[in-house]
């Protein structure tokens, strides 16, 4: 039985196709939890309307300022939608009003 060896040309061309693919492996890796990432946090925003119900400023204190809100319900959902506004919007608009906003899954939490 004859043994062969391997050359150091050989050797030199399977550590690079070793690397190569570790490198291939990482980047499906990459890909991969990228395209998980997105299908689980779905960060789609859908239209919301719907006629303000309420609205409110949060108090102020030390080094906080006032922010208004508006409360509202759309028309599509069944619960009460709380958003922080602008205070041009908050000035503007009044209860009953009609509003539309562009919201994710996440703001509705």
């Amino acid at each position: 039985m004859s043994e062969e060896k391997v050359s150091k040309g050989d050797r030199g061309f399977l550590i690079l196709l070793i690397i190569f693919v570790i490198f291939i492996l990482t980047l499906f890796g990459v890909f991969g939890w990228a395209i998980y990432d997105a299908i689980k946090n779905n960060n789609t925003e859908k239209e919301y309307c719907g006629k303000v119900t309420y609205k409110f400023r949060t108090d102020a204190g030390y080094k906080v300022s006032a922010k208004p809100h508006l409360v509202f319900k759309p028309d599509n959902l069944n619960k009460k939608v709380d958003v922080e506004v602008s205070w041009n919007t908050f000035a503007n608009k009044e209860v009953g009003d009609e509003v539309c906003f562009s919201l994710t899954d996440r703001d509705l939490k």
